[in-house]
Parts: C-alpha cells; structure tokens; sequence
C-alpha cells in the first residue's frame, strides 16, 4: 500500500513519499531513527518556512513604507501645483507683493497730512487761521482747545510737553 502526501511549502511544492508495507524498518532502532530524523526534519522545515515568513513580512512593511512615502510626496507636489496655479510661482508671488507693498507706501504717503504753512499757523503767536468748514459752532470747543495749546507751544518756542503733544493729536 503507497500513500502520497503532498507538503506545501514557501519555496515550492515537493512530493514525499510515505510506503507502508514494501519497505519497513528493519529494526526498533532504525524505525527510532527514521522517526527521530523525521521530526528533525519537519523542524528545520519550520523554521525555514518562519524565516521566509519574517523576509516576507519584512518585505510587504518595506513597500508600505515606500508607498507611505510616495502617497506623502504626492500630496505635498499636488499642494504646491495647486498653490502655483492658484497664486503663481514664487517669483510672481514676490513680485506681486512688491508691488502690493508701493502701493501701500504711495497710499501712506498721500494719506499722511502735509505740514501747515505760515499763513496757516503763525509758529510766533501759534494763531491757527481756521478753514472755512471748521468754523460752524459744534466745532468751537475744539477749536478753543486747540489754540489755546498752539499759543502755550509758541511761548515754549516751539517745544512741548509729551502730554501736549497727546492732548493735541487728541483734540
């Protein structure tokens, strides 16, 4: 009677052959043997099999790895395309905040007050010579203020207190 057992393992697949009948062991000893070296065997084929296992996973957790990686640096490429094609390159990013900012300062500049002149403010008698349009009566009291400082600053010749000063941007 012959019996074959087929034995899958990782490297290939290998027929082996178990008889029974034909050919026995001749004595307790050598059927001790065969049986001692068949689990010896079936041992060592653990742990090859094992080994091939660990490569195995090692290898699926190295193209994770990689595969993480290229997800990653896909998304950050896709970010800045997206950023270039929604803003531009950076040069045109810099060049338009370059502008941006002269503009600004162009804006800063015509905003900023200019400098009264000496028909406007007497700098010896610190006499304001008030606009048309800030001589209606809700303005007086502000006005009285104001000259009242510009005359204490004229008697300082030209020099006031930071206190002054506040009172005066204030008023």
């Amino acid at each position: 009677m012959t019996i074959v057992v087929t034995a899958a393992t990782a490297s290939a697949q290998r027929r082996v052959r178990v008889e029974y009948g034909g050919s026995r062991a001749a004595t307790v000893g050598e059927s001790h043997a065969r049986g001692l070296s068949e689990v010896v065997r079936a041992r060592g084929q653990r742990e090859l099999d094992s080994a091939q296992a660990r490569i195995g996973r090692a290898e699926a957790r190295s193209r994770e790895l990689d595969n993480r990686l290229k997800a990653t640096q896909t998304y950050f490429e896709m970010r800045n395309i997206n950023r270039e094609q929604r803003f531009g390159t950076e040069e045109e990013r810099y060049e338009q905040r370059r502008r941006n900012n002269e503009r600004r300062f162009a804006a800063a500049r015509r905003a900023d007050p200019d400098e009264l002149t000496s028909d406007q403010l007497d700098p010896v008698t610190g006499k304001i010579t008030w606009p048309f349009s800030l001589m209606p009566v809700r303005f007086r009291e502000y006005r009285e203020r104001l000259d009242e400082l510009f005359a204490q600053r004229a008697t300082y010749g030209g020099r006031i207190s930071f206190e002054t000063y506040t009172e005066i941007n204030t008023a």
